[in-house]
């Protein structure tokens, strides 16, 4: 009883959700898969079995497979990159393993055992696709006969170039990078950085300018030092990655984050090399003139895997394309959504927006960011095909929205908040 009681005072601090787990495939709970930062639910070992016959997916190939575990299904976005990362309960050295379906034969897909923060594990991939349902297996690695309890989120992964976040200006990450992705695309051997715990970022200039960034964390201390390491590679291609070779030598690079006062680094005006290898080091480059029409992307590398997040800040007197957008990826060849329609635009205290032929039973979902990248929430009710939204609380500006649903087309738009 002190156990119980203890184990629901800790969910209820910490704020994280506590899911029913399932022994079986076919039962397991389905997650959702967050479009931003990594939301955390509480999961755990205790009460299950190891079982590895085909029905459960035979025997896992890492992390000393034999302690009872448990499974949790998701349906790939539209994007096909997710990233499953666990964090450390009773359980501090975790196993798990990836599989496609049949519920009832799982087919193994990876397994992963210490590439999280700690000893946990973490599976993060760019190649999925999209509308398949997937599973996911957990046990406490290396200790057969062990439960316990971990913490577990599902979230749409950047850590590749294909799937590069789009920026225009600031914006926040809640915890670190979660995987190295599908691809070790990138490297810098002059700074001697390579894709470990990787997140992209990609942006492109309206209006020629000074151009800087910085990246900020949001934690330091002896137990926790964030080295946030990048490259970052100029274009004028829109389609770069498709074709992007991991050795090419980037625009400027920095391995000295962890050198510098709290962490930070970027492009400055106290920046003297475009090329600084880890180790002590000025963790600035120089200021960049950015032309109309380049791209830019950075791949953000932590290299210490803490949890800590950080504020990306874009900066300068260039202007940055708020509509840059990635490239079509591959969509479920179902039936597709017709464009949106957005009414009142500009609006006042309320706007609507129509897709005509999407229902309830296609479970629309609806993100709004602002021109800083910074999701937004607000009252939203879906009825006869239209999301009705109250602005009353949002600042006059302009705003930028996605609708996903399970047809497996997104749909963007904007609206004007007067």
């Amino acid at each position: 009883m002190k156990i119980t009681f203890l184990l629901l005072l800790l969910f209820c601090l910490t704020g994280f959700r506590l899911f029913a787990q399932s022994d079986t495939p076919c039962n397991a709970p389905i997650m959702t898969v967050s479009a931003d930062s990594c939301h955390y639910a509480w999961g755990t070992t205790v009460g299950a079995q190891y079982q590895n016959d085909t029905a459960n997916g035979l025997s896992p190939a890492c992390a000393s497979p034999g302690a009872a575990d448990v499974w949790y299904r998701f349906i790939v976005p539209p994007s096909g990159a997710v990233a499953i990362t666990t964090l450390e309960g009773t359980i501090t050295d975790g196993g798990m393993a990836l599989y496609s379906g049949p519920c009832s034969a799982p087919q193994f897909v990876q397994c992963e055992d210490d590439n999280g923060v700690n000893m946990m594990p973490v599976i993060d991939r760019s190649d999925l696709t999209p509308g398949d349902t997937m599973l996911v297996r957990v046990w406490y690695g290396w200790h057969p006969n062990t439960t316990g309890t971990f913490r577990i989120c599902f979230v749409e992964s950047n850590s590749d170039c294909v799937v590069a976040t789009p920026l225009c200006q600031e914006r926040y990450y809640y915890t670190h990078a979660y995987g190295p992705g599908s691809h070790l695309d990138a490297n810098g051997t002059q700074c001697d950085i390579y894709e470990y715990q990787s997140q992209w970022f990609k942006w492109k200039i309206l209006t020629s300018g000074t151009l800087s960034f910085t990246i900020l964390p949001d934690s330091i201390g002896p137990a926790n030092w964030p080295d946030w390491d990048w490259l970052l590679y100029q274009t004028t291609d829109s389609i770069f990655c498709t074709h992007f070779v991991g050795g090419n030598q980037p625009f400027a690079c920095n391995g000295s984050s962890s050198a510098g006062p709290y962490g930070a680094t970027g492009l400055n005006a106290t920046g003297t090399s475009n090329s600084v290898p880890a180790g002590p080091g000025n963790p600035y480059c120089p200021l960049i003139n950015a032309v109309a029409g380049e791209y830019y992307y950075l791949m953000l590398n932590n290299f210490n895997v803490s949890s800590s997040g950080f504020r990306i800040h874009l900066g300068g007197s260039a202007v940055l394309d708020c509509d840059i957008v990635n490239p079509p990826t591959a969509v479920v060849a179902q039936q597709p959504i017709s464009k949106v329609v957005v009414s009142p635009n500009p609006a006042n205290d309320w706007v609507s927006i129509t897709v005509n032929g999407l229902t309830n039973d296609d479970h629309p979902a609806l993100r709004i960011v602002d021109v800083h990248g910074k999701f937004v929430l607000v009252e939203t009710a879906f009825e006869n095909g239209t999301f009705r939204m109250n602005l009353q609380n949002l600042a006059p500006g302009m705003y930028f929205f996605e609708v996903r649903s399970d047809l497996g087309e997104l749909q963007r738009g904007k609206f004007l908040k007067r």
